[in-house]
């Protein structure tokens, strides 16, 4: 029954038609986009700065509960945040609360203006021409997932903005499952920087669950080193 699973599965990646995948994942992609607009939850940040040792100096913790209250426009709200464990809230507060003012201020005036820190979903409809994808080797012991790996196309040279890096993919869903990413061209001063995203579902709705990262950098003998995740839960479908 073993070999005859195992064979199963071998059979099914050979039948996997990589344009049906893409077009899945775009789809995916998406419904990730609008389904956040349509979502309240909590986010949970730990960021740690790191020593020589890789072992953490300092480490920031964040709660965050982010809504809609008025059924669009996304609002943030601080619940608490520490530093190497002591209660910072109070002070932060002011802080946060300015930076998303002046957030709010500039998607008033170009909403579709793209956050810096963000880059766009290589499986999003109008950014797979911009990438070569290709099928990895089978994994043996899983054949309903096969991993798909994706880099910029040698049409044009990589900017920082673009990815390269490997998804897993549920090949009954078609949804990845997994992404490990890491940017194409390092920004100036960045000797490494790496992420990975872990997606999940709350009913029809594709989310991100976590997003896990790490980096290190810097110019001279200035050296930074950081890691870190972001965990998404707590969610609650606009009523």
């Amino acid at each position: 029954m073993l070999a005859a699973g195992l064979l199963c599965g071998t059979a099914r990646a050979a039948d996997v038609d990589l344009p049906t995948l893409l077009h899945r994942l775009a789809d995916q992609q998406t419904k990730l986009d609008e389904g956040a607009k349509h979502l309240n939850y909590t986010r949970l940040e730990r960021n740690e700065e790191l020593d020589s040792t890789f072992q953490p100096v300092h480490v920031v913790e964040r709660m965050v509960r982010v809504e809609h209250p008025d059924g669009g426009t996304e609002h943030e709200v601080l619940v608490r945040e520490a530093r190497d464990g002591q209660d910072i809230t109070a002070q932060t507060q002011p802080r946060f609360d300015e930076a998303q003012e002046r957030y709010r201020e500039m998607k008033v005036k170009d909403p579709k203006k793209r956050d810096s820190f963000q880059a766009d979903s290589p499986f999003k409809a109008t950014e797979q021409p911009k990438y070569q994808f290709r099928l990895l080797p089978l994994d043996p012991k899983d054949g309903g997932r096969r991993r798909i790996a994706f880099s910029p196309a040698t049409t044009r040279p990589p900017t920082p903005e673009m990815i390269q890096g490997e998804a897993l993919v549920d090949l009954s869903s078609g949804l990845a499952l997994y992404l490990n990413m890491r940017p194409a061209a390092l920004p100036r001063f960045v000797t490494r920087a790496e992420s990975s995203l872990e997606f999940g579902a709350v009913g029809a709705i594709p989310v991100v669950k976590k997003l896990t990262f790490a980096g290190e950098g810097g110019a001279l003998f200035i050296k930074n080193r950081f890691r870190g995740t972001i965990s998404y839960q707590d969610f609650k479908p606009l009523p």
